[in-house]
């Protein structure tokens, strides 16, 4: 698993108060899987060597164990490439740190994933939901409430 930075100074701003913005993928046996958006209906998932994404990368951090093969492990790519595909991608709710978690646990069963990753995408679904409430928010009118 590794996470990159996204942005500049902004980022940086937002990460000193946990809610940065970051991409992450999974690294396994010499490769780099990522989940990014563009716009056609095919997958989203890439495979890159580790380190040729282009971001600056922050952290390692080591979530786990296979036991899945290589082969194993595209078979189950394969079938991931269904459900991630490059059209859908959204930044707050179908994004590469989505990807990876779900990945991780594909993988090796692993519930290990840092929280303050996606927090910002979870931050915009309280405001989202806290907005939705507010606009459906009603008051009587006078002669109701006489």
């Amino acid at each position: 698993y590794q996470r990159r930075v996204n942005g500049g100074w902004w980022n940086f701003i937002l990460n000193f108060f946990g809610v940065g913005i970051f991409h992450t993928g999974v690294e396994l046996y010499k490769s780099e899987y990522w989940y990014g958006g563009h716009g056609k209906i095919s997958s989203g998932i890439m495979k890159t060597k580790p380190g040729l994404l282009g971001l600056p990368l922050e952290e390692k951090i080591l979530v786990g164990y296979t036991l899945m093969s290589t082969d194993e492990l595209h078979k189950e790519i394969e079938f991931l490439d269904e459900l991630w595909i490059g059209s859908e991608y959204e930044p707050f709710s179908h994004n590469c740190n989505n990807f990876s978690k779900e990945l991780i646990w594909r993988l090796c069963k692993s519930e290990y994933f840092p929280d303050y990753i996606n927090r910002f995408a979870v931050m915009k679904a309280i405001f989202r939901i806290w907005s939705v409430s507010y606009t459906h928010l009603t008051l009587p009118t006078k002669s109701q409430v006489q």
